[in-house]
C-alpha cells in the first residue's frame, strides 16, 4: 500500500509530458494508477424491456464528477445485443453468459414452445439434501439450494435439457415467475 501511496502523491504529468494514468504522477514522473472507482466487467448479460444487453469491461472512477455532464457515464456500460420477440424471461436478472447465449436463455420462448414442463412423479419425489447453495440444472430438473445440508427444491423441470453457459445469483432465480426457464435449453438451440 505505501508503494502506492508513494507513487501517487503528486498530481502532474506522466513521462515525456504525457498525462499520468489516474489522473496524476508519483514523485518520479511515472504514471500513478488510480485505484479507487468501480471496475467494469465484461460477461455479464441481462434482458430489459425486451432487449438482451451485454456488459461491457471499463472502470468508473469515484468520485465520478461526469454525471452531471454526461448522464448515465458512472455507471458500467452495457452494450444492446438482440431485441426480444416475446419479450424478456424475467426483466433485469443479470447472469453470466456470452452475448451468444445470452440472447437466446434471456429471450421468452415463443407461444406454443415453452422451456419448461409439468415435472414427473419421480421428479417431485427425488429430494436430496445440498452439498452447497445456489441454483443448478442437471438432468433436465432446475433446483434451488438455499443453504448447505437443507433439502433442495425444485423449480421446475425443462422441456428440452439443461442450458450450458450460463449461471446466475441464487436469489435472482427463487421466484415463482418463471425465471428459473433462463437455465433451460430452447426447443430451436443448438443442442451439445
Amino acid at each position: 500500500m505505501r508503494w502506492f501511496e508513494d507513487r501517487s502523491a503528486s498530481p502532474g504529468l506522466g513521462g515525456e509530458g504525457k498525462p499520468a494514468l489516474g489522473g496524476g504522477a508519483t514523485r518520479d514522473g511515472a504514471p500513478s494508477f488510480d485505484l479507487g472507482g468501480t471496475d467494469c466487467s465484461d460477461g455479464l448479460a441481462r434482458c430489459v424491456d425486451g432487449r438482451v444487453e451485454v456488459s461491457v469491461a471499463g472502470h468508473v472512477p469515484y468520485p465520478c464528477t461526469a454525471a452531471r455532464e454526461h448522464p448515465g457515464s458512472c455507471e458500467c456500460a452495457w452494450s444492446p445485443a438482440a431485441t426480444c420477440e416475446a419479450g424478456c424471461v424475467k426483466d433485469g436478472i443479470e447472469v453470466v453468459a456470452s452475448a451468444e447465449v445470452a440472447r437466446v436463455q434471456l429471450c421468452a420462448p415463443p407461444a406454443g414452445s415453452p422451456a419448461l414442463r409439468t415435472p414427473t412423479p419421480a421428479e417431485l419425489g427425488d429430494v436430496s439434501i445440498c452439498a452447497d447453495d445456489g441454483v443448478s440444472c442437471a438432468s433436465g430438473v432446475v433446483r434451488a439450494c438455499t443453504a448447505r445440508g437443507q433439502p433442495t427444491r425444485l423449480l421446475g423441470a425443462c422441456a428440452h435439457g439443461c442450458a450450458t453457459g450460463i449461471a446466475a445469483e441464487p436469489g435472482d432465480l427463487l421466484t415463482s415467475d418463471g425465471a428459473a426457464a433462463i437455465l433451460c435449453l430452447r426447443a430451436h438451440a443448438e443442442r451439445r
